[in-house]
Order: structure tokens, then C-alpha cells, then sequence
């Protein structure tokens, strides 16, 4: 045997252990993955963002092809703002599983916060057209927001009555009367302010904007009634201190 194929041979060798020690490494065990996740999720909880990042990776590593996991990182990803990551998990999850209806749902999300309207909708409309998707009236609220920013007021308020004919919802109502404000359709963007105020009484942006619609239509006593309100919830915020300079300024 020449110097050159002991050398060679040697290399092989060699591969073949670093081969064996890195199969071992990476050996799948679906058991210790879910203690990982349970953990990644005991983490969040008490909001320690590096351990929970640790478990939920060290998860994947264990179980690859597990959606959950993917789709649990991706989520953490878009919560902290870290879009490309996200969006990266989100589809490693749709590679898993096509039909994972709360990827799409994620996807959308995704492309609203980067202003990608027309990707969020695609997304959006994917998770409404699957069974099984999570809280579909905030899905079509979404949607409606969407179609606002691109200013098809049409097709948003199309979305935003669809959401509420699944269930009412006070911020859904406020975004619904935000939009026919600026429609000036100030008596259907009152009905949906006070329907929003009934369903939240503390919700401070919605008795605000009733209080200014109000005033418009010098109706005193009552936008009295809603700034009060708001000075009584709002303390020291920015609704607070505009509420005491229209109550100045009223009659």
C-alpha cells in the first residue's frame, strides 16, 4: 500500500466517524422534541424569549418534521418583528403540511406588516378557504384593512360585515366607523362607535372618536358625556388631554 492510499484511507476513515457522530447528533426523537416544545411554550409564559427561542430550535433539531414546531418559531419570529425568519418557518411549515391552515393565516399577517397587500389578501383568502382556521372574524377584519390600504373601500366594508356577522367585536367596530368617517358617513360611523362602546365601555379610542362625532353634530350634552369618559379612563394619554380642551371649548 502506497503513502498516498494510507493517506486516503485514512481520510475515509475518518469521514466515515465524523459521518456516524453527526447522524447520532441529528438523530430524530419525536419524544424529547414535544418535552423541548413544552418547555419552548413554559418559556413564553413567563416572557424569557431566549430560552423559549433555545427549546423551540433545539425542538426542530429533534423533530424536523414536526409543522407545530416550525409554525411555533415562525410565530415568535413575527412577534418580535423578525419577518424574514418568520416567513421562512412559516413556509418551511406549508413544505410539511400544505394544508396547514394557521400558516397561511400567519403568512398573511406577515405580508400586512410589511405593506404587501396583495400577498396578505392571497394568504388571508388561502386560511378562510381551508377548514379549521382560528378566529375567521379577525381573518376578515384583516382583510378589510387590507382592501383599506389600498383603497378599495368597497371590498373593506364588504370584509368588515362579514367579520361581524360571525361575531360582534368592539375593535372591529372602531376600524369599521374609522372607515366611514373618513367616508363622511358620520350617522353609520356613529351607530358602530356606540355598538363598540357597549361591547368594550373602555375602550378609549372608540368614546373619543363618538365624542368628536358627536360634537360635529353639536350635539353638546352627549359629547360631554363621552369626553368625561374618556378623562375618567384615559389618565394622563393623549385622548385624555384633547378631551379636556374639547370640554373648554364646549358651550
Amino acid at each position: 500500500m502506497t503513502l498516498t492510499s494510507i493517506r486516503l484511507s485514512f481520510f475515509f476513515c475518518l469521514f466515515g466517524v465524523s459521518t456516524l457522530w453527526s447522524c447520532l447528533g441529528n438523530q430524530v426523537n419525536p419524544i424529547q422534541a414535544k418535552s423541548e416544545y413544552k418547555q419552548a411554550i413554559e418559556a413564553k409564559s413567563i416572557n424569557a424569549k431566549s430560552e423559549m427561542y433555545a427549546h423551540l430550535n433545539r425542538a426542530i433539531q429533534m423533530d424536523p418534521n414536526e409543522p407545530n414546531f416550525h409554525l411555533a418559531l415562525g410565530t415568535a419570529y413575527l412577534e418580535d418583528g423578525d419577518l424574514k425568519n418568520a416567513e421562512k418557518e412559516f413556509y418551511e411549515t406549508l413544505k410539511i403540511d400544505s394544508n396547514y391552515v394557521e400558516a397561511h393565516r400567519n403568512l398573511g399577517r406577515l405580508h400586512m406588516a410589511s405593506g404587501k397587500w396583495d400577498k396578505a389578501i392571497l394568504e388571508l383568502k388561502r386560511s378562510l378557504a381551508k377548514p379549521g382556521v382560528s378566529s375567521p372574524q379577525e381573518v376578515h377584519n384583516w382583510l378589510a384593512l387590507c382592501y383599506y390600504s389600498k383603497k378599495d373601500m368597497n371590498l373593506a366594508m364588504v370584509e368588515w360585515q362579514n367579520a361581524l356577522k360571525i361575531q360582534e367585536n368592539a375593535l372591529i367596530r372602531l376600524n369599521l366607523a374609522l372607515a366611514l368617517k373618513d367616508l363622511e358617513n358620520d350617522e353609520l360611523a356613529i351607530q358602530s362607535l356606540k355598538k363598540a362602546v357597549n361591547l368594550r365601555p373602555k375602550l378609549v379610542r372608540a368614546r373619543h372618536e363618538l365624542a368628536l362625532l358627536l360634537l360635529k353634530k353639536k350635539e353638546f350634552d352627549e359629547a360631554k358625556k363621552q369626553f368625561n369618559q374618556v378623562l375618567k379612563l384615559d389618565g394622563d394619554g393623549k385622548f385624555a388631554l384633547e378631551a379636556r380642551e374639547y370640554l373648554r371649548l364646549i358651550p
